[in-house]
C-alpha cells in the first residue's frame, strides 16, 4: 500500500499504471510461450525477454513459473467454465425452467 495523503487516508492505493502494464506484457508472453512450447519447453529467461521486462519482475508478479501457467491457465478456463456454469433459461417467455427441463417437456412450454 502506498502512503496516505491528504484524502487519500484510509484508501488502499491502487497498483501503478506501470505495473499493470508489465503484468498483462508478462501474462501475453507467458500465454504465446506456454502455447507455443508448453510449461517444461518455457524458459522464464526467454519469457522475460518477450514481455520486455526483467526476470525479477516476472518473480515479483506471479512468484514462479508455476504460478504464472496457473494463472494462465485460469484465465483461459475461466471464461469457458462460467458460460458452462451459469444457468441459462427457457427461451420462451412463459417459461424460466432450464433448457434440459423444457427438452423434457416437463415444464410444459415444449423447449420453444
Amino acid at each position: 500500500m502506498g502512503e496516505a495523503r491528504g484524502d487519500d487516508v484510509g484508501r488502499p492505493s491502487a497498483p501503478a499504471p506501470r505495473a499493470q502494464r508489465k503484468r498483462a506484457d508478462v501474462l501475453a508472453a507467458a500465454e504465446e510461450l506456454f502455447l507455443a512450447y508448453g510449461y517444461l519447453g518455457t524458459d522464464m529467461d526467454d519469457l522475460a525477454t518477450r514481455a520486455r521486462v526483467s526476470k525479477p519482475t516476472v518473480y515479483a508478479h506471479f512468484g514462479g513459473k508455476e504460478a504464472l501457467f496457473v494463472e494462465i491457465v485460469s484465465g483461459m478456463t475461466g471464461a469457458a467454465s462460467d458460460s458452462v456454469l451459469t444457468p441459462r433459461t427457457c427461451a420462451s417467455t412463459r417459461c424460466g425452467s432450464s433448457p434440459s427441463c423444457c427438452s423434457r417437456g416437463c415444464c410444459g412450454c415444449a423447449g420453444s
